[in-house]
């Protein structure tokens, strides 16, 4: 941001992605994305460091200059092995409503550079429109600017942003996009039921659909809707399989895909596309987390706890891998450790009465004892405020109280928890010689 004002950041922030996202359209590239790259933003490594820990061969530096409505972005690729080179350089000069010309012209730029073979569907789109609505474009940015952060005060920024670019430009289909990411990303972190998250994520989707169904992140977010709250798993794994077609090295459709080849019983093939969205995004936390749990479906809990931990690392609060921790020490019978990321995870997920329950419950009479007064506690207080239906079935579950964890599973149906589908990993191996359970597996249309 060479702007001289912190306040740009979120458009250098969008100048990135962009980039990101034209070069990712390649088949031919592996690009590393933006969770990893950011890690690099202040580092003082140098750029041969820099590749060999993310093991790439080249690396893309710029930088932006904002003057009111005028922009100017330098752009130069460097080989950074076997010794450090620049290939290519170019500055453009732009005003805010064309800039996305740039990120084209760039990643088309790049691929001329390196020899890198583009079918002939790649050399046809660009995945943007030339011209935007400047005004419309900025929110935009802001909107995923303070999407990424993920915090329920940052989501509600973010939705207000994508509004206001919508009351500038009601046909642009990426805030639309924005506007269905905020709503799944409200009901994943508990803030909205399923029912009203997914009436909004999917006008949303639909919309950003009918306008341009060229785009990845469209296709995307309507996958993410069909699995977690349709359980339309031929659907959804239609519209995960044009997201990527449109941008294979889109990590998050990667990511999210191995999870629904898990729920149909593909463990091979979501091997192979977690760890794809792992090599493009190494450091990125969620990723992580979300290999843990497709361990979960390997039965290789000790590789679970192994990556949930790395998670960690960089992101300590994050609740999907204190829950893989949880599960994962259940299953390889370390209780006490068990009982720290449950509570942990509670805590995470807003529910600090059922961190205390989980805590007096061990010290009182030990796991079981952790777990049956934690899932009570929740169940008390679900017809006062919103509680997933899945913790507490899975609470249950743990405390060996099967009756009632079989109730909350079927509450959990008929609320359209979109965690219910992780019936069929280990926590509940168990279950499946009940007639109840593998009912409600049919109900879910889901091998057994």
């Amino acid at each position: 941001n060479l702007s001289g004002s912190a306040d740009q950041g979120y458009f250098v922030a969008g100048v990135q992605d962009a980039l990101i996202g034209q070069l990712a359209r390649f088949r031919a590239l592996r690009v590393i994305s933006r969770t990893s790259a950011l890690q690099y933003q202040d580092s003082r490594k140098s750029i041969p460091e820099i590749a060999r820990e993310l093991n790439v061969d080249g690396v893309v530096q710029g930088a932006v200059f904002r003057s009111g409505d005028s922009v100017r972005i330098s752009v130069q690729l460097i080989r950074a092995r076997p010794e450090e080179r620049q290939l290519w350089a170019q500055d453009y000069d732009r005003s805010v409503g064309s800039v996305l010309e740039v990120y084209r012209n760039v990643a088309g730029s790049i691929a001329e550079e390196i020899k890198v073979a583009l079918t002939p569907q790649e050399r046809a789109t660009g995945g943007a429109a030339s011209l935007v609505n400047a005004g419309a474009y900025e929110d935009y940015l802001k909107g995923q600017f303070y999407w990424y952060k993920l915090t329920p005060a940052d989501l509600a920024t973010a939705l207000e942003y994508f509004k206001r670019s919508l009351r500038k430009d009601p046909d642009y289909a990426l805030a639309h996009v924005g506007m269905a990411m905020v709503w799944i990303g409200r009901q994943q972190m508990g803030l909205a039921p399923p029912a009203e998250a997914a009436l909004q994520a999917r006008a949303a989707a639909m919309k950003a659909m009918a306008l341009d169904s060229s785009l990845a992140e469209a296709h995307y977010v309507l996958a993410l809707i069909l699995t977690q709250y349709d359980w339309d798993w031929p659907g959804a794994e239609r519209e995960f399989r044009r997201a990527l077609e449109a941008n294979p090295g889109f990590a998050d459709a990667h990511a999210f895909y191995s999870h629904l080849l898990n729920f149909v019983g593909r463990p091979t093939e979501a091997r192979r596309e977690i760890d794809l969205a792992v090599q493009m995004d190494p450091f990125n936390p969620l990723f992580r987390a979300l290999s843990a749990f497709d361990y979960f479906y390997e039965r290789r809990f000790d590789d679970a706890i192994s990556e949930a931990r790395t998670a960690l690392t960089t992101a300590p609060d994050l609740p999907v891998a204190l829950n893989a921790l949880w599960l994962a020490y259940e299953q390889t019978g370390m209780m006490e450790e068990a009982a720290t990321y449950a509570a942990k995870y509670l805590a995470g997920v807003g529910q600090d009465a059922g961190r205390a329950a989980v805590q007096q419950g061990y010290a009182a009479g030990g796991y079981g004892e952790a777990m049956r007064r934690a899932a009570r506690t929740l169940a008390a207080r679900a017809p006062k405020e919103f509680v997933t239906a899945m913790d507490v079935a899975t609470l249950f579950a743990s405390g060996h109280e099967d009756d009632r964890a079989l109730e909350w599973m079927n509450r959990a149906y008929a609320a359209r928890d979109p965690n219910l589908p992780y019936l069929r990993q280990g926590n509940f191996e168990r279950f499946r010689a009940d007639p109840r359970f593998r009912d409600l597996l049919g109900r879910l249309k889901l091998p057994l």
